[in-house]
């Protein structure tokens, strides 16, 4: 079953963090999108709701898992007759994706991030509408964008895909001032339970024995600086 499925890796960086301010900090992707949502499913809207065109706004806190679950989310609504709208997003949340907010070492961090939901109806059609509490959209040590050439590529380990395992890998790359690599840090997590285990070691190796040959822009005047990565690997049907 799993020799039908199709492979996708995706080696696109997103993270940022807060390090030592005497080493520069760089994301290895122009998009940074920690504490953003990266996969959203409909709610159901309450069909009272709908046919009387009335709508609600929830606030949705809560940490997010390794994996970009959402963990234990605490849903507040701005009035007290939004308990149907509580209810169908609370059903709902479980599917939901987050991009993982990372802490001072490029790593997953417990920070909760907030997500205000909107129900709005007209004409009896609905609509929901993301935002997002306001905050810093980079932490103020982070340098931006830092390309790579990102050769040789990664590979899924083939022992993972016989296996049926997806993972992701958070990335510390520690740079010269040529722009070499001179070490990598990395975590691996399950996608499936959330945790880390020990077979998920062939991710990082494959993840690492890539990434080691790969150059980034030199800076005489930067010794050092780092990079941080997250590596996706995932098994589409």
């Amino acid at each position: 079953m799993l020799a039908s499925r199709l492979l996708v890796i995706a080696a696109l960086s997103w993270h940022s963090a807060i390090l030592a301010s005497d080493v520069p900090v760089y994301s290895g992707d122009p998009k940074v999108r920690y504490g953003r949502a990266s996969r959203v499913v409909e709610p159901v809207y309450p069909k009272d709701a709908l046919q009387a065109n009335e709508g609600a706004v929830i606030t949705v806190t809560g940490p997010v898992s390794p994996a970009g679950v959402m963990e234990s989310p605490q849903l507040v609504a701005t009035s007290a007759n939004a308990g149907a709208f509580v209810d169908a997003l609370r059903e709902a949340l479980p599917a939901w994706r987050f991009y993982t907010p990372t802490d001072g070492d490029c790593m997953p961090s417990e920070r909760p991030i907030s997500v205000g939901v909107e129900f709005a109806a007209r004409e009896g059609k609905p609509h929901i509408y993301l935002t997002y509490a306001a905050q810093a959209p980079t932490p103020p040590q982070w340098l931006g964008h830092l390309p790579a050439r990102q050769l040789p590529r990664i590979r899924y380990p083939g022992s993972m895909i016989h296996d049926g395992i997806e993972a992701i890998v958070y990335v510390r790359t520690e740079l010269d001032s040529d722009g070499s690599v001179t070490d990598i840090v990395t975590r691996t997590y399950s996608k499936t339970g959330g945790g880390r285990w020990s077979n998920l070691e062939p991710f990082a190796r494959e993840v690492k024995n890539a990434m080691r040959h790969w150059s980034y822009p030199p800076d005489a005047s930067k010794p050092r600086r780092r990079v941080c990565d997250t590596v996706d690997f995932n098994l589409v049907d």
